[in-house]
């Protein structure tokens, strides 16, 4: 994270024992009596899957949807006809959809 913002919102977190995952994929929202209270990740690096339970909630940054042209279809029509998508590939949408899927 490169701006001010992003660093000390990164130094916040830490200072408050936030645990972040880095280079991973979700796979699976774990719920319990309708709350998420935990997630199944994909380590990247090593593909290992670890499970991960929260103490008070679980906060998704899963990337957008804009290298799924399907989902771009669907969700924002306009933008896909007038934008050319430079950013990561991994921006797939994949954790956006685990998320819907579980709250439907």
């Amino acid at each position: 994270m490169a701006n001010g913002l992003g660093e000390w919102l990164l130094d916040k977190l830490k200072e408050l024992g936030v645990d972040i995952s880095w280079q991973t994929k979700l796979q699976h929202l774990i719920v319990k009596d309708g709350r998420v209270v935990g997630v199944q990740l994909e380590d990247l690096l090593t593909t290992k899957v670890n499970e991960i339970m929260a103490n008070k909630g679980v906060i998704l940054c899963t990337g957008g949807y804009g290298a799924n042209k399907a989902l771009m279809q669907k969700w924002n029509p306009t933008l896909l006809k007038s934008v050319v998508y430079s950013d990561s590939q991994r921006d797939d949408g994949s954790g956006i959809m685990i998320l819907v899927i579980t709250i439907l």
